[in-house]
């Protein structure tokens, strides 16, 4: 019984955590999406679109692996009156579909790897 537990508390620390998808609102400040292109960059993004009339911008689909599992995520910027707000998006294979880079994905839900909120958090601090 005791292995059991050693093993269940040494395998919960293994991995990557899911944590909450959580956007992150700050002010608009003159500038931001702008600032917010380079500061994607900065975090090793690339920008897919960008749209200034919209007030958004998207970055690519970077794929990672989390226990051996394929997923996609991306960060989105979007500047709403007085405020910028920074998000992230998750996507995973859907169950028994084929998978490309565009075909076959679904959303996570409101999840994604603590990593990528961390990115959010950096890029919203950023802006500030």
């Amino acid at each position: 019984m005791k292995l059991a537990v050693l093993v269940v508390v040494a395998l919960s620390g293994c991995g990557p955590r899911w944590v909450p998808a959580r956007p992150v609102t700050v002010p608009a400040k003159p500038g931001a999406l702008d600032k917010a292109v380079a500061l994607v960059i900065a975090e090793g993004d690339s920008v897919e679109t960008k749209d200034e009339a919209a007030g958004t911008l998207v970055t690519k689909w970077t794929q990672v692996e989390s226990m051996g599992d394929p997923f996609q995520l991306r960060v989105t910027v979007t500047v709403a009156g007085d405020s910028v707000i920074v998000a992230s998006q998750c996507q995973k294979p859907t169950p028994g579909g084929p998978l490309t880079t565009t075909i076959g994905w679904e959303p996570c839900g409101n999840v994604v790897l603590e990593t990528q909120q961390t990115k959010v958090q950096r890029i919203a601090n950023g802006l500030r």
